[in-house]
This record gives structure tokens, C-alpha cells and sequence, in this order.
């Protein structure tokens, strides 16, 4: 019997015509038919593979293409800077598996720290976001030469952390984060659309206002 049916009789509320809509056989039929359907499913997803759920849920992004991209670069009047080189005992990209990890990146040109200083005293907004802006350049730089001096293998950005040398009160460390976040996107697309935390810090390596880290995903070798 039905739990919430057998329920309903003991305390004595099914009567009348109460009773003969629930004995009635479409009642039944309903039940018999809503417990078949609940049974196939539970049956598929316990025969589905936790990665066969995975990439159901994932969203399809279009082949990476590394012309294209470099193209695209060169349609926004950007030129991808060389692959940096690690300033201390660390690698600039690790892969493993599906997934590559680069290192946090400061803006520099010509091995110059790009806009010294903190956010609110010294670095503008403004040159906060360019900062950002380099930082991801120099990431993806970093991800691509991992990856064999090619994007083709990239499959989105998963996540960027942007972390903001700031003087206490400011708190506009988001603005400075799109810098990099928005550029993402104009170059890649959809593929560029990540999640992210923007952070304050005190201060950062080297006087940068700027640290980015990234996590992409990606073919597996």
C-alpha cells in the first residue's frame, strides 16, 4: 500500500468520496506508472559513469584553433609577449592530465615591472586593469608554449585568480580583474569565460599591483 495512502486510512480521512477517488483505477494506474519511470531512472544513472555525467554537463566549445586565435590577437592590436621565464624554484605551466596550472603571472615589459606600487596611492585603476590585462597575455603565453607552442590542445579557462596589491579602504579590486577577465573573452570567446576570485593583498612580488593565476583545461596528451 501507497505510504502516504495508508496514512490518509489510519487517521480516518479517506471516506466517502475521498475513498472512491483514491480506489478508483486511475489512481492506481497513475502510481503504478510514476513508480515505473522513477525505477528506469534511478536503473540509468546508476549505470552511468561519473565522466559520462561530466561531459554531458559540459559545455561544447568551438575547436581551438592556434592561427585563429593568433589572428584574433592580431585583430585587437595585441601581440602575444614571449613565454615568461620563472623568476625563482618553480615552472611558469604544469600540465597533468586534463588540466594546466599557470604559475601567477606580474605584468613586465623588457623585464621591468609594469605600474610599481599599490592600488589607491600609487597605481591607478586604469593601470591597474592593463596590468591585469599583461598578466593574462603572459599567461596564456605560458600556457601555450606547456602545451608545445600551440593552443590547439586548450579546451577552455577554467579559472583565474587576480590578487591586488592595495592600500586598506580600497575596494575595487573586481574593476582591476576584468581587465583580465574581459580580455580573455574577447580573445577566446566562450572557451574565455572562466570563474574567478579577486583578491586584496598587502603587497606582491617584485612591487607588481598585479598577480594572476590561471587553471585551463585541456586535451590530454
Amino acid at each position: 500500500m501507497d505510504a502516504a495512502f495508508g496514512s490518509w486510512w489510519e487517521r480516518g480521512v479517506c471516506r466517502g468520496q475521498d475513498a472512491a477517488y483514491f480506489f478508483a483505477p486511475s489512481y492506481f494506474e497513475k502510481r503504478a506508472e510514476k513508480n515505473a519511470r522513477e525505477a528506469i531512472a534511478a536503473r540509468r544513472r546508476s549505470s552511468e559513469k561519473p565522466s559520462d555525467r561530466v561531459a554531458a554537463g559540459r559545455a561544447r566549445m568551438p575547436d581551438m584553433n592556434d592561427q585563429r586565435i593568433l589572428d584574433r590577437l592580431g585583430e585587437l592590436g595585441i601581440g602575444l609577449p614571449p613565454p615568461p621565464a620563472a623568476v625563482a624554484a618553480y615552472l611558469p605551466c604544469v600540465v597533468h592530465g586534463s588540466l594546466a596550472f599557470v604559475a601567477g603571472q606580474i605584468a613586465m615589459s623588457d623585464g621591468v615591472v609594469l605600474h610599481p606600487g599599490s592600488l589607491g596611492n600609487q597605481v591607478s585603476i586604469d593601470e591597474g586593469v592593463d596590468a591585469a590585462r599583461r598578466a593574462a597575455l603572459q599567461a596564456l603565453s605560458a600556457l601555450r608554449d606547456a602545451l608545445g607552442g600551440s593552443f590547439e590542445r586548450v579546451e577552455r579557462i577554467l579559472q583565474v585568480t587576480v590578487f591586488v596589491a592595495s592600500e586598506p579602504g580600497f575596494v575595487d579590486h573586481p574593476k582591476v580583474a576584468n581587465g583580465a577577465s574581459e580580455l580573455l573573452a574577447e580573445i577566446l570567446d566562450d572557451a574565455g569565460r572562466h570563474a574567478r576570485g579577486a583578491v586584496g593583498v598587502s603587497s606582491l612580488p617584485l612591487g607588481a599591483p598585479v598577480e594572476l593565476l590561471m587553471t585551463a583545461a585541456v586535451e590530454a596528451a
